[in-house]
């Protein structure tokens, strides 16, 4: 009997031990590589190219040929240098750089 319970009391202090140290580091591990998905994923983001659309500035995703944003900017009121930019097409890496050209050529 005594030993049955001094193996009970080990059982219990080996699943203390396990819950308090063995888990929490899974867990960390876990997260970190959780981590390192969303820092790949978004570095394979989607490229955009500001350019001329019927007389208006519009958003292309890369690799589209059609857009999926046309501004009720019309291109011949820009001065001459941007109206070229957009003709050719200006390519811009993120949501943040998208958002800071359209309102530059915008206002």
């Amino acid at each position: 009997m005594k030993k049955f319970v001094i193996g009970a009391y080990c059982f219990i202090i080996l699943c203390v031990i396990i819950s308090f140290v063995v888990i929490p580091t899974i867990d960390k591990n876990s997260t970190s590589s959780q981590e390192i998905k969303t820092e790949s994923s978004s570095n394979n983001s989607l490229s955009y190219i500001v350019k001329d659309f019927n007389g208006n500035i519009a958003v292309f995703e890369e690799n589209s040929s059609t857009p999926f944003k046309v501004t009720e900017v019309c291109t011949n009121t820009l001065p001459k240098v941007d109206q070229e930019k957009l003709i050719a097409g200006i390519v811009v890496k993120s949501q943040a750089e998208l958002n800071t050209l359209l309102e530059d050529l915008c206002s």
